[in-house]
């Protein structure tokens, strides 16, 4: 399958030093999960940008296996470098959610026990998302999304709401998705267990996994 939607530019980035700001907080929402997995699992990272996020969970869990992938181009030079200098990540594949050619690459070093997604859905078509869920139930039994969602229709804060407005002013398909839509769609693919967590600045983490019940 050829890229049925552009491959998102520098426009999809995140703000200057958000990266910087939200690594810690995530990092400890995400501590019961990683913290419980056994040497050797594999952690999945879809659109890790940069690489900021990925390689300070790597440094915090040196016995877990971190595998980077991004779309954009210039970006895979930086995780490569992050790769050289950190054991525990391993060197970023190309991934365009829309290309299945590439995720049947990613599927060479599954299977995975968790994969990432921060920030991502809301500078995508609305396509991306079942995309994603979908493609995640058959790598790995885990997933956590990252980012500010719309809840039963509702943005969470007149932030949230300035936010979706910038989003929609540079690509009208991007947006603030909605949690439940996303919660049905997981369940769905074979997603379970559901669990949100509230973070700073408006923003959730959100943890689906292939056991049974959960809520938030």
């Amino acid at each position: 399958m050829s890229n049925s939607y552009p491959i998102p530019d520098d426009r999809s980035a995140s703000a200057p030093g958000s990266a910087t700001r939200n690594k810690v907080p995530i990092a400890n929402a995400l501590y019961p999960l990683l913290s419980s997995l056994p040497p050797a699992s594999k952690i999945l990272e879809i659109a890790s940008g940069t690489g900021e996020h990925i390689e300070y969970l790597a440094s915090l869990y040196p016995t877990l296996q971190f595998f980077p992938t991004e779309a954009r181009i210039d970006m895979l030079d930086s995780l490569r470098r992050i790769s050289e200098r950190q054991p525990n990540v391993q060197r970023p594949h190309e991934l365009h959610v829309f290309d299945s050619t590439h995720w049947a690459n990613i599927e060479e070093e599954g299977p995975f026990d968790v994969v990432l997604a921060f920030n991502l859905i809301h500078i995508g078509h609305p396509t991306l998302t079942p995309l994603l869920l979908s493609h995640s139930a058959r790598l790995a039994p885990g997933l956590v999304l990252y980012g500010a969602f719309k809840i039963d229709g509702r943005f969470m804060s007149e932030g949230d709401k300035k936010f979706d407005e910038s989003l929609k002013s540079r690509d009208p398909e991007w947006g603030l998705r909605e949690m439940r839509e996303i919660e049905g769609e997981a369940r769905r693919v074979g997603f379970g267990a559901w669990e949100v967590a509230e973070m700073p600045a408006g923003n959730w983490v959100v943890v689906v996994t292939k056991g049974r019940g959960g809520g938030d």
